[in-house]
């Protein structure tokens, strides 16, 4: 069940909360480190007339709560783990003045469905959504300049459709196993994409990189099967190993610049990959027969 989008003054936090029938899954204790930074709790209102200094709250009656947390000024930061392993938590309305969401703020909150980010929210950090597998995300505040790894690691239920413009990185294993996630273009100011930053994204369907890209890392996109590139930038330096490994809508790849390293496993059982098109001469090639181990391509060189 989701709350009712009731927004909220800019020094709360209101969540709702399914309490199942035992009266215990919805007890959490909000210490002193998980509050948000620099911040200090004032009340907690618990939805059902009660009110107290910490949620340690286990209530006798099966039902779904919204909690407010009541704050002293204005909250910008969640502090490390503020949410995590709130395993009834179903939705979160966050403050306006929040801009960084902090590491690992909800991680494993399995039954998160819909959190309302502030319009000023700049900063995503590490595994803020780490298992969060019901949240269904279909887009990001355009402020948003930064989102570290692990950020939605197996968020299943992720349905983005784009970036904001501002991300120039993409961290390791940041998108992990998100089968929806259905992004058809990258910001055109990524200049990296660290390891298996996609690993497992099946709906990821990106037609082409940015031309600012220098660096794919180990398992970038491994098992990326709708993702249907033509071309790889001229910028790009290096291919890591298994970067496009089974990368079944792979068919014909053009290198439009010649990378410093290309990995010998970078096209791993690509199944049906069967052209390479590289712009240097047939003596750098790793192995014809297999070129980057896409057993059934084809490598034409001095291809421009």
């Amino acid at each position: 069940m989701k709350s009712s989008g009731t927004r909220i003054e800019n020094n709360q936090i209101k969540c709702t909360y399914v309490v199942k029938q035992d009266g215990m899954s919805a007890q959490m204790t909000y210490h002193d480190e998980t509050k948000p930074a620099n911040q200090e709790l004032t009340s907690i209102d618990y939805g059902d007339g009660s009110t107290g200094a910490e949620f340690s709250h286990a209530y006798a009656k099966a039902g779904t709560y919204e909690v407010t947390f009541n704050f002293a000024g204005e909250v910008t930061a969640t502090s490390f783990a503020a949410f995590s392993y709130c395993t009834e938590l179903v939705s979160v309305v966050l403050p306006s003045t929040l801009t960084t969401l902090g590491r690992a703020s909800f991680y494993g909150c399995h039954n998160l469905e819909a959190v309302e980010l502030p319009s000023g929210l700049t900063s995503i950090k590490e595994s803020a959504f780490y298992g969060c597998g019901k949240l269904s995300l279909t887009s990001l505040p355009s402020g948003v300049t930064s989102i570290g790894e692990e950020a939605f690691a197996y968020c299943t239920n992720l349905a983005l459709t784009s970036l904001p413009a501002g991300v120039t990185k993409i961290g390791q294993q940041t998108f992990r196993s998100c089968p929806n996630l259905a992004l058809t273009s990258l910001p055109s100011g990524v200049t990296s994409i660290a390891y298996g930053a996609f690993m497992d994204c099946g709906s990821l369907a990106l037609a082409e990189l940015p031309n600012s890209l220098t660096s794919i890392g180990v398992q970038a996109f491994y098992r990326c099967t709708k993702i249907a590139l033509t071309s790889l930038p001229r910028t790009l330096t290096s291919i890591d190993y298994m970067a496009f490994q089974h990368c079944a809508g792979l068919t014909s790849v053009k290198f439009l610049g010649k990378p410093e390293l290309v990995r010998p496993s970078a096209f791993d059982d690509c199944s049906n990959l069967v052209n390479i098109y590289a712009p240097w001469d047939s003596g750098d090639a790793i192995d014809a027969d297999k070129p980057w181990g896409a057993k059934k391509a084809a490598i034409e060189h001095n291809c421009l």
